[in-house]
């Protein structure tokens, strides 16, 4: 028995595809907890198509690969950094470790992903140093071609783009980054050797000094572009100073020191959102309901006139009648049924109120009844999302969902400074939405009143107005009802300080 041991041990190795050593997070040791990071699966095919699923709670990331049976797939995909995350492919399944370093959203300490031809020589020019700026070095090829890989970086710095270009679809994660609220810093020259189309192109550039250094900003969405002369950066005194100047002076809104409290992450909230799933809508009647109806009627009433006139039709009559009545109702069980709703609100993020501008879309969703428990996302399908589980203030399972480069149309808007909304204080306005006053609906009022509790007493300034938005997905299984949207414009400082 001792020694049939190694062989049972051999049988059980021999079915792990996933190999354990090879795998792992590419931003170790850093992470930030509840998003996204770069995740390197290294595994053994055993067929021509590869499955591969990432599931987090109620959300399932999947991607597809091709390959030969027996052969060793590398695949860069996208894994939460969060507990109970699982990883499944060619049968076998694994439990990711998570980076030792946890590294929560800090105004004073960003989180950056450096891109160049030599890593190396990214590193003194951009150090990681513990209280200003925490970086994870890569090389310009490696750039993650899904923005959902950089979804937990405050900000992409890439040196020299045009020395060693990046891959394909590069240019399209970097807008879909900082449409969702990202900064990239490029310093060279931002071209990349590839051509996109169907991009909204970024706000007209605007000219500024960070650090002694002169920049270019261009608003994208939620977010920001800069590009800054290589040589210019070279011979600064501190080229680290300037780069970290620049991705502050995006993350605090142009002024000169940051705002109060933890910033504004990309992972879902702790504070609960008092968001209530709708009552089922009764389906209407199409017209086949109406066509079978009178079918039946004139089957019942016209068919005993008939058998009364013809001879044996009483006789033959009522199981006629019968079979009809079958018939149509086996026809009736042909028509549409209603399909699952789902209750569905939106906070629509940019810099400007301009609806033909890119906007950063996150949605909130509340599943009713017979809606699909676990929310699916096909990694190379458009448009390109980025689900999370999320729980309402009441307790009840629904989903997150991120969507950049995405419209939104605003209504009239309103001005949050120094914790007042025009001359209410926020929590005082956050109530007079719930009644309806405001130009905010019931359906809003939710989310205006988790925003300003999770912002307004942090020295924010912005505008808040209601919006009108349409679903970017579109599912025939499943029903979007759309409860309310509130668009939000960060106002920046008026001066650079710097």
């Amino acid at each position: 028995m001792i020694r049939l041991l190694p062989l049972l041990l051999c049988a059980t190795l021999s079915a792990q595809a996933i190999d354990r050593d090879q795998s792992r997070f590419m931003s170790e040791p850093h992470g930030r907890p509840g998003t996204c990071a770069p995740y390197r699966l290294v595994f053994k095919a055993s067929q021509h198509t590869e499955r591969i699923e990432v599931r987090h709670g109620n959300v399932m990331l999947v991607h597809e690969v091709a390959a030969q049976p027996e052969q060793t797939v590398v695949a860069v995909i996208p894994v939460y950094v969060a507990p109970g995350v699982s990883i499944h492919a060619a049968g076998d399944e694994l439990t990711p470790r998570l980076p030792l370093r946890r590294l929560e959203p800090d105004y004073e300490q960003p989180y950056v992903a450096v891109f160049a031809a030599d890593a190396l020589y990214a590193r003194p020019l951009l150090p990681s140093a513990p209280g200003e700026v925490m970086c994870d070095y890569f090389e310009n090829r490696e750039f993650f071609a899904d923005w959902r890989m950089l979804d937990g970086y405050d900000a992409v710095v890439m040196f020299n783009p045009e020395a060693q270009r990046p891959p394909a679809g590069t240019q399209r994660a970097i807008a879909e980054f900082c449409c969702v609220g990202g900064v990239a810093v490029i310093v060279g020259s931002f071209r990349m050797g590839e051509r996109v189309e169907g991009l909204p192109a970024p706000a007209e550039p605007e000219l500024l000094t960070v650090a002694g250094v002169r920049a270019q900003r261009m608003a994208y969405g939620a977010g920001a572009i800069y590009r800054i002369e290589f040589d210019e950066l070279r011979t600064a005194g501190r080229p680290h100073a300037v780069l970290r100047a620049a991705i502050v002076h995006h993350t605090w809104h142009g002024a000169n020191r940051a705002p109060g409290g933890k910033p504004y992450s990309r992972a879902p909230s702790t504070r609960p959102i008092l968001l209530e799933p709708g009552q089922p809508e009764d389906p209407a009647p199409g017209p086949m309901f109406f066509g079978l109806a009178v079918g039946l009627l004139a089957l019942c009433a016209v068919l005993p006139l008939l058998a009364k006139r013809l001879r044996g039709g009483a006789y033959w009559g009522m199981p006629i009648l019968a079979v009809g009545a079958i018939g149509i109702g086996a026809l009736g069980r042909m028509q549409q049924q209603p399909r699952p709703l789902l209750d569905a609100w939106a906070v629509l993020s940019a810099e400007s109120p301009d609806a033909a501008r890119p906007a950063w879309l996150r949605e909130f969703l509340l599943p009713g009844q017979d809606v699909p428990e676990v929310l699916e996302v096909r990694l190379g399908a458009e448009p390109h999302a980025l689900p999370r589980p999320w729980r309402n203030g009441h307790g009840l399972n629904g989903w997150q969902v991120d969507y950049p480069l995405q419209a939104g149309t605003p209504g009239p808007a309103v001005e949050l400074s120094q914790g007042r909304v025009g001359d209410v204080q926020f929590r005082d306005y956050a109530a007079m939405a719930w009644r309806g006053e405001g130009g905010f609906g019931h359906g809003t009022a939710p989310l205006l009143e988790w925003w300003l509790e999770e912002n307004a007493w942090r020295g924010r300034q912005a505008q808040l107005a209601p919006a009108q938005w349409r679903t970017p997905t579109d599912d025939p299984d499943v029903e979007k009802r759309t409860r309310g949207a509130l668009w939000v414009v960060n106002i920046r400082a008026a001066t650079d300080t710097r």
